[in-house]
Order: structure tokens, then sequence, then C-alpha cells
């Protein structure tokens, strides 16, 4: 049995009542829900699958009781969803209720439409289209004053059991004429100027989570449950097969570049990308272009009166499946660590299982 006491968030952490739901793994009455029948056993877990009510929420105040600028919404959603994804990891085996990463991805797109976050916009492929599509997000991320970062993201889940992700070397296309899904992200990353990622959807048992942390805020291990790491690092895990394979939670995560994607929008080292200039080549993330203006090819999107009927750019081979642009304000934030006297009541409600 793992220690879990050694590993949890801060009593002062801002993910305290989220970290209280992570400990359910000791809770007794566990036990009682997976001797039932298999039928009941999914039902019950489909029933309380964590339900988020962020509609109310609220930027948190500092000691002093003024108005804070440290954290802003966005951030708080992504935050959440990362906890609730790691969660949801952790109860689809033991309640064997298997979920791929297309039914966490379309699962937290349902909750950020539902948030309410007005800093958030969203778009997703009609379905007249959906036979284009060829890579799973494109995330716009910036504001008017910073530029834009535009990301082309592809989604992966990692086995749980085997702490591998066995579909990161996945190919599409008909056969004798199909090519690995990487190297379509790569390929549309360049074609859009955008950064290419993996978003990866996780959950494991460590002694010590510290090796895989390089967030620059205090260690919180359900961040882990939605992390991003650069194209390069998976094309480097994708060389060797068999058992020398590196496309394992360890070896990927142990990459610095390897973060939670929260990190996106709030991290310093990651918003000192919008003040390098226009193009630049990071050791991270490759070649970055800085776009000064939300790129016309998604503005028109959201210019739309009916957004379910805009259509991606015609021209394009691929088009992804949903588009997010996140509107991180101008603001720069301060790191929080877990000793700030920060109120509970910037966090949203999570109904626990």
């Amino acid at each position: 049995m793992l220690d879990h006491e050694a590993n949890r968030v801060p009593a002062g952490s801002p993910h305290k009542a989220i970290s209280q739901m992570w400990s359910l793994n000791e809770d007794k009455t566990l036990k009682a829900k997976l001797s039932k029948p298999a039928a009941e056993r999914e039902a019950m877990i489909l029933d309380s699958l964590n339900r988020i009510n962020i509609k109310n929420l609220t930027i948190p105040t500092g000691s002093g009781g003024a108005s804070s600028p440290t954290i802003n919404k966005p951030t708080l959603l992504l935050e959440a969803l990362a906890s609730v994804t790691w969660e949801r990891i952790k109860y689809s085996v033991e309640y064997h209720v298997s979920q791929g990463e297309e039914t966490i991805t379309d699962i937290n797109l349902l909750e950020i439409a539902m948030s309410g976050v007005k800093e958030i916009d969203l778009w997703k492929c009609p379905k007249r289209d959906e036979s284009r599509t060829g890579i799973d997000w494109e995330w716009l991320i910036g504001s008017p004053k910073r530029g834009w970062l535009r990301y082309a993201v592809q989604a992966k889940k990692l086995d749980p059991v085997s702490m591998r992700y066995g579909e990161l070397g996945h190919r599409v296309g008909p056969k004798g004429k199909s090519e690995r899904q990487i190297d379509i992200l790569k390929r549309h990353a360049q074609r859009r100027e955008a950064i290419p990622l993996y978003c990866l959807y996780n959950h494991v048992l460590e002694p010590d989570y510290k090796p895989y942390w390089h967030c620059s805020l205090d260690v919180d291990v359900p961040q882990l449950g939605c992390s991003v790491a650069p194209l390069r690092v998976v094309e480097e895990a994708l060389v060797k097969k068999g058992r020398a394979s590196k496309r394992t939670f360890r070896h990927i995560h142990s990459n610095p570049y390897t973060l939670p994607w929260r990190c996106l929008v709030r991290c310093g080292h990651v918003l000192k990308l919008y003040t390098r200039g226009d193009e630049f080549d990071d050791d991270g993330f490759g070649k970055v272009r800085v776009h000064r203006s939300l790129p016309r090819d998604i503005s028109n999107l959201f210019q739309r009166d009916d957004i379910s009927e805009a259509r991606y750019d015609l021209q394009a081979e691929f088009i992804p499946k949903r588009i997010m642009v996140i509107n991180i304000g101008d603001e720069e934030p301060r790191e929080v660590r877990s000793e700030d006297n920060i109120e509970d009541d910037r966090l949203p409600e999570i109904r626990k299982f």
C-alpha cells in the first residue's frame, strides 16, 4: 500500500477540497459499492461521475480581502478538470467502466461549455465536416495585448494499469496508405503556425511524484490528471518499442517540458513566451510563433451568428474536432504557494463520489 499521506497536498493548498476526494481510495464505502453486480456498479459510476458546478466561480481574495488578479477563471476551470480527470480514471478501473480519451475529452468540453466562463470560447466541428478531422483540438491562448499562442493538440489517455500510453503510435487512414497520427499533428501545426502538443489524461500511484512535477508551483498531484507534452517529447518516446519502450508515464513526465495543462494559462515561464518576439525557437516547444492578433481563420469562426454552422478553413488538409480560445487577460499572476491565505470560495463546488 502506498503512503498517500506522504504525497497529499498540503493542508493550506488551494486544492485541499479536491485532495480530500483523492483520498477516497481508502473509503470503506467503496468496498461495499464494488461488491455489487456489474450492471449496478456501472449504473452507479455513470450516475456519480462528478459534476462540476462552476457557474458561480469567483475570483479569489487575498488575506486583506481585496480583489486579487492572482488566479483567473480559466485557470480555476482547468485545475478543477484536471483533478476530476485524475479521479475519473482511477474510478474507471475500480468500477470496471473503461473510458477512452475521446470520452474524457468530450466530457471536459461539455464541462467547459457549461461553466459559463466568459473568457473561453468553444467551437466543435459540424457533423458534415467530421470526415475531415485529423487532430483533437486547437487551443488559442493569450489576449489582444499579449498576442496569441496557437496549439495543435492530440489527446491520449494513460493505461493506469500498465502505466503506458498504448496509442501514441496510432496510425490513421486506409490500409497501405495509413500514416502516423503524430506526423499529421506535426504537419497541421507547421501549416497553422501552431505549437504541437499532446494532452495526456492520467492517474498513477507513485511513492514519490516529485520527479514528474515540473511546474514552478507547489506539488499538487491531481493536477497531473491533465498534462501537456511537446510533440518532440512524444517523438523521442516513440523511437523504441517492446520492453525498451519509452511510452510510459514515468519517461514522458520525467521530461521537464511535460507540465500540468494549467501551466499554459498561469505559469510564468510559459507566459514569458509572449514577450520573446514574433518568431523564435524554444528549447521545449520548438518553433514558436506569437500571433499578434487572433488568426483570421479562427476569428472568422466566432463571428458567425450560429457558431454550430461555422466551418473551418475548407482548404485545410485536416481540421480539428474542437477549438478552444482562452483569453487569459494582461495582468501578470503572482505564484501562489500553499502557505498563502486564500479563501476557499475560489474553488468550484465539486460533488464527492
